[in-house]
């Protein structure tokens, strides 16, 4: 059984829309950033990407959970996270900003 809670944990929930000539750089992108958030961030416990189907725009959904608050901040703290956003910045990916929803698992299962 693992040490972490469930109520100690940190669901996060990120919403971009995409310009649609950036969609394929900023899979890119951000697969090359979840392996190194894989790799490096043992408390983040859980982050992928989907993408949304029969969209009007491109658009990403973000699914992130965290061992608890710290681990998340500190995830959010990262340069590497800093720098993907200011290159996303620079190369203007985004068609409006972000959206961002933080909060804790009130029913559910994973397999």
């Amino acid at each position: 059984m693992s040490s972490t809670t469930e109520t100690s944990k940190v669901e996060l929930i990120a919403v971009v829309t995409i310009k649609p000539d950036k969609v394929e750089r900023v899979k890119a992108l951000t697969t090359t950033f979840i392996d190194f958030v894989k790799a490096q961030e043992p408390d983040t416990l859980n982050f992928y990407m989907v993408e949304e189907v029969d969209a009007t725009e491109p658009r990403f959904i973000m699914v992130e959970s965290y061992k608890d608050q710290a681990s998340m901040e500190a995830h959010s703290a990262s340069s590497n996270l800093k720098t993907l956003f200011a290159t996303f910045e620079e190369e203007k990916v985004f068609m409006s900003a972000p959206q961002q929803y933080v909060g804790k698992k009130v029913a559910g299962f994973t397999r």
